[in-house]
């Protein structure tokens, strides 16, 4: 697997940097035809039914011809949604991530100059590689193995785990620890690496809804990646609290936290680790606080450990989401919220606002 995306963002020619809009070029038509291909290979492939001369699907060629289209043809988002679905396919969740990286690329440095074009009369050209995403890519990220070793004899991903507890309600304790088993078998090493993956694909996703919000709202069109970005989350919780829940963490486990947490609230070392092995009684919050940052330093450091010792509970990562927004104004904050709901009762709900807030 080619990891290097360098490649793939430098100029198509020095006439025309960003290449020329596909909408008709047989090349495009030729990636879609691979991907009809490659997900009738995978419907057709049981029982007495089965298409003849029917071959295995081929999402690596799919890779390939979309590098060859970002490198000898256009910059052009939806080459990239594509991309993305056949990366994950391949190479799972450090395929995604890849694919993710170059997407938000394009659209932090090149906007105005990408594909499709960015037309003010047809918005909704800019935001239907967006949108494709939003529809596809959810199942392809259910159906990633988190097991290194893709051909192993059970399978574990997260659509299986998750219809799995769904329809096991009375006895989940049980399946989750069945799951955690087989990711037992893993390295910590490996273990680490896929839920920095995660994270780093979450931030992608949430940095593209930047982007889509704007275009979404002037197209009036619903496109979000909520879900999407919800999703992710919630894999990522499900392996941080596995990586938590190891009794004798290994200096790899140690060095995965000093990685994790280092933007959070700068401590030293020794804080960081007694944030960590205090008990909650421990936790003071009547020293003195001169500044906003101070304040924001302590609610961090109480989060650390919640992080750690509770990590079962929605409220450290609804503190670790508000702590992420400690920057944005009141206004951002309702625009990334009205994304998902048009109902400002939901939203106060959410804040936990009321009358009596005025």
């Amino acid at each position: 697997m080619n990891l290097e995306i360098n490649n793939l963002v430098l100029p198509v020619n020095e006439e025309k940097p960003f290449g020329e809009y596909l909408k008709f070029h047989p090349k495009l038509i030729k990636l879609k035809d691979m991907r009809k291909a490659n997900l009738e290979s995978i419907f057709l492939d049981e029982g007495i039914w089965t298409k003849k001369n029917v071959l295995a699907p081929n999402w690596q060629a799919s890779i390939e011809f979309c590098e060859e289209i970002l490198k000898e043809n256009s910059k052009d988002l939806l080459v990239c949604a594509y991309y993305a679905e056949a990366q994950a396919k391949v190479n799972g969740f450090q395929g995604l991530d890849i694919a993710l990286k170059l997407m938000l690329y394009f659209c932090l440095n090149n906007w105005e100059d990408i594909f499709p074009p960015l037309e003010n009369d047809n918005l909704e050209l800019r935001l239907a590689p967006f949108h494709w995403l939003e529809v596809n890519l959810p199942l392809s990220i259910r159906c990633i193995p988190f097991q290194s070793d893709k051909e192993a004899v059970v399978i574990l991903d997260w659509e299986k785990y998750d219809n799995f507890l769904k329809e096991n309600m009375s006895d989940n304790i049980s399946h989750k620890n069945e799951f955690r088993t087989i990711l037992e078998l893993e390295s910590e090493e490996y273990i680490v690496d896929l839920h920095e993956r995660l994270k780093s694909i979450v931030y992608s996703l949430e940095k593209l809804e930047d982007f889509i919000i704007e275009l979404a709202e002037k197209c009036n069109e619903k496109t979000s990646f909520d879900a999407l970005i919800s999703l992710c989350t919630d894999i990522s919780n499900f392996i941080e609290s596995f990586i938590n829940d190891k009794q004798e963490p290994t200096i790899s486990t140690q060095e995965y936290t000093e990685q994790k947490f280092q933007t959070y609230a700068d401590l030293k070392q020794d804080d960081f680790n007694n944030s960590f092995e205090r008990s909650q009684s421990d936790i003071r919050i009547d020293q003195n606080i001169d500044s906003i940052e101070d304040a924001y330093a302590l609610i961090e450091k109480a989060n650390l450990y919640l992080l750690k010792h509770n990590s079962h509970s929605p409220s450290p990562f609804l503190i670790r989401r508000a702590l992420e927004w400690q920057k944005k104004s009141l206004y951002e904050v309702f625009m990334e919220l009205f994304a998902t709901t048009s109902k400002p009762s939901e939203i106060f709900t959410l804040l936990g606002l009321s009358k009596t807030d005025k």
